[in-house]
């Protein structure tokens, strides 16, 4: 994780825009910088939860689990999952 923020100088500088604030469950946000965007989503409960996305191709960066459910325009992460994409439009 260390080595993915010193990689991307968005993780670090970007500007932070909290999606779903009323979501007890997720805690997802986006980074921009420049013309990137970077999502990180996390799970916090046992239940699997959705979150969509206006993006054509997210490119996963870090994935705590095996697999990460991406379906046309939605993510769904299982129990306790956390994962950082790369957005692109």
């Amino acid at each position: 994780l260390v080595r993915l923020r010193k990689q991307n100088k968005i993780l670090v500088y970007g500007d932070y825009h909290l999606l779903e604030p009323k979501n007890k469950q997720l805690y997802a946000y986006i980074r921009s910088y420049g013309n990137e965007k970077v999502l990180v989503a996390l799970n916090f409960s046992r239940n699997d939860v959705t979150l969509s996305i206006n993006t054509i191709r997210p490119k996963v960066l870090i994935n705590n689990y095996d697999n990460l459910k991406i379906t046309d325009q939605n993510i769904e992460l299982e129990s306790f999952q956390a994962a950082v994409l790369k957005l692109e439009e």
